[in-house]
């Protein structure tokens, strides 16, 4: 398979991965469209994208009950 110069199957398997996890896909989808045959492998190249994911969702519930509360 070619590849671009300076750029290794790993990194974009992994990238794509982590990007899954940024659109939101469940762990069983990540692996049927990456190959990785366990949890703990999808887990260890998604963790930082979960993470973004929760503190997104943290901050907007934050913002909807100041709105709610009028700004306090």
């Amino acid at each position: 398979m070619r590849v671009l110069a300076g750029v290794q199957l790993h990194g974009l398997r992994k990238n794509a991965t982590a990007a899954l996890a940024e659109a939101g896909c469940t762990t069983e989808e990540i692996k049927s469209i990456t190959g990785h045959k366990t949890d703990a492998m999808v887990s260890l190249y998604t963790r930082s994208a979960r993470q973004k994911l929760l503190a997104q969702s943290a901050m907007r519930r934050l913002s909807n009950r100041e709105v709610a509360n009028g700004g306090a």
